[in-house]
C-alpha cells in the first residue's frame, strides 16, 4: 500500500518518517518529494499497517505540525 503524507517540517528526514511508521508494519520504501508549496512523502507499507497508520496518524500533531496522512492515489 502507498501512503501520502504531508504537512511536516521541511527538515524531516527519511529516518524520522521510518521511525514514526515502523510501529504500524513493515515499511518497504520512503520517498521524500518537494511539491509546489511543501514537502511530502510517499511511504510503501503493508496494507494492514497502512490502514492503521492512516487511522492513527492523520491529523495528529508531530513536531508542531498537524500531519495529513492518506492512501496515495498514485
Amino acid at each position: 500500500m502507498k501512503i501520502f503524507v504531508t504537512n511536516f517540517e521541511d527538515s524531516t528526514t527519511v529516518a524520522a518518517l521510518a521511525f514514526l511508521f515502523q510501529d504500524f508494519g513493515h515499511v518497504e520504501a520512503i520517498r521524500l518529494k518537494q511539491g509546489k508549496k511543501r514537502m511530502y512523502a510517499l511511504i510503501e507499507i503493508d496494507v494492514h499497517g497502512g490502514e492503521q497508520a492512516i487511522r492513527e496518524l492523520d491529523r495528529r500533531e508531530w513536531h508542531g505540525m498537524r500531519l495529513e496522512v492518506m492512501e496515495s492515489q498514485y
